[in-house]
């Protein structure tokens, strides 16, 4: 959660920055776990069970 400040540049007055290089690697793993987690969501077993009640 510290990422998100700190590439927005919030602390620059203070002198951390992130380089473009760490940006770069931090995007690239920000991705993979967007693909990651939409691949276990898809392969995950939800019950649809679910009861309604119309009045």
């Amino acid at each position: 959660m510290l990422g998100i400040p700190v590439a927005a540049g919030v602390f620059f007055a203070i002198g951390l920055t992130l380089s473009p290089e760490l940006a770069g690697l931090a995007m690239a793993f920000s991705s993979l776990s967007v693909v990651t987690s939409s691949v276990l969501l898809n392969k995950a077993k939800i019950s649809t069970n679910v009861s309604s009640t119309t009045a």
